[in-house]
C-alpha cells in the first residue's frame, strides 16, 4: 500500500494519462516499469516545464493585477516547492505582502494554501494547519468557482495527509468532500482522477 501511495503522491505533479498508466502498472507489482517510466515523463517533461517556470518569473513582476499576480506567484510555487524551497518560500511571503496591503481575505487563503502545498511532505503537521485556516476562509465564498476548486485541492491534499498518517477514516471524508466540491463546480477537472485512485487507496 505506501509504494502505491508515493505513485499516487506524484499524480498530482505530473500529467493525469502518464500517471495513470504507472500507478496502473505499479498496482500490478512492476516496479521497475514504474521507475522507469517516470524517470522518461520526467526527463521529458523538464525543458518545458523550466520554461513555464522561467515565463513565470518574466510575467509576475509587470502584472497590475493583484488576484492575477496572486494566482501566478501560487503556480510558481507549486511548481518549484520541490526543486527550490527559497523559491517557493519567497513565492510565499510575497503573497503575504499583498495580502496585508490590500487586507485582502482571499489572498490569505491562498498564503495558507500555498505554505501548507509547500509543507506536504515534509512537514505534515504544519501542513494540515495551513490546509484548515485556508479551508476556513474558502468556505465563506461558496458561490465562487475558482475558490471552490482550490478547496477542492486542499480536501485532496488533507485527504492525502491523514491517509499517509493511517487516519483513513478521516482521509475519506476528505476525499468525500472533495468529490462534492468538484461534481458541482467542475465535474470534468481531471483532479477527479486522483481523487479516486486516492481514495480506493483508503478504502483499502
Amino acid at each position: 500500500m505506501q509504494n502505491f501511495l508515493h505513485v499516487a503522491y506524484f499524480r498530482s505533479y505530473l500529467t493525469n494519462s502518464n500517471n495513470l498508466i504507472a500507478a496502473f502498472v505499479y498496482r500490478n507489482g512492476w516496479a521497475r516499469i514504474v521507475v522507469f517510466f517516470l524517470f522518461v515523463t520526467m526527463h521529458f517533461q523538464s525543458f518545458g516545464q523550466q520554461e513555464f517556470i522561467d515565463s513565470l518569473k518574466r510575467i509576475i513582476p509587470i502584472e497590475k493585477d493583484d488576484s492575477t499576480k496572486i494566482r501566478l506567484y501560487v503556480q510558481l510555487g507549486n511548481r518549484v516547492r520541490l526543486t527550490d524551497t527559497t523559491e517557493s518560500w519567497h513565492c510565499q511571503r510575497e503573497i503575504s505582502k499583498i495580502t496585508e496591503a490590500t487586507e485582502n481575505e482571499f489572498f490569505r487563503g491562498q498564503a495558507y494554501f500555498l505554505a501548507a502545498t509547500i509543507q506536504l511532505a515534509n512537514d505534515p503537521v504544519k501542513a494540515i494547519d495551513n490546509y484548515e485556516r485556508a479551508t476556513k476562509i474558502f468556505l465563506k465564498y461558496p458561490n465562487n468557482r475558482k475558490v471552490s476548486i482550490s478547496l477542492g485541492s486542499v480536501y485532496i491534499n488533507l485527504g492525502l495527509l491523514h491517509n499517509n498518517n493511517n487516519d483513513y477514516k478521516t482521509a475519506i471524508d476528505y476525499y468525500l468532500k472533495a468529490e462534492e466540491v468538484y461534481l458541482k463546480t467542475d465535474s470534468h477537472s481531471s483532479d477527479l482522477s486522483i481523487l479516486y485512485t486516492n481514495l480506493s487507496i483508503s478504502y483499502g
